[in-house]
């Protein structure tokens, strides 16, 4: 899947492919080395990753990744995520169902 500029091979990896250069994701640049499961471009072209321990987050042109940890999300196994308004996510988990996120206060409920 490529989509403004990021490539997932999922499962095993991560990439960005930018200015003829292939950046590639892991624990070296914030994105942990779990199984990735799903990647989410939102509205404002920042990527977010699910991956078996957690979620991440690749802000738009950044070639770090951000772990996301609140209280209420759980810490492994999100799957689907869409984007029904901006700056709300919905997040589909293995343990609690659907959650939703809000991007600005980092907040889920």
């Amino acid at each position: 899947m490529v989509m403004y500029g990021l490539l997932m091979i999922r499962n095993m990896a991560l990439y960005r492919f930018s200015n003829n250069k292939l950046t590639k994701f892991n624990k070296d640049n914030g994105l942990t080395n779990g199984r990735i499961l799903n990647s989410f471009h939102d509205s404002e072209k920042n990527t977010w990753v699910t991956v078996d321990d957690g979620l991440f987050l690749i802000k738009h042109n950044s070639n770090t990744a951000e772990r996301i940890t609140n209280a209420n999300l759980p810490p492994y196994y999100l799957f689907e995520i869409v984007e029904p308004k901006k700056g709300l996510l919905l997040i589909g988990s293995q343990q609690n169902g659907l959650l939703f996120f809000d991007v600005k206060t980092r907040k889920s409920y």
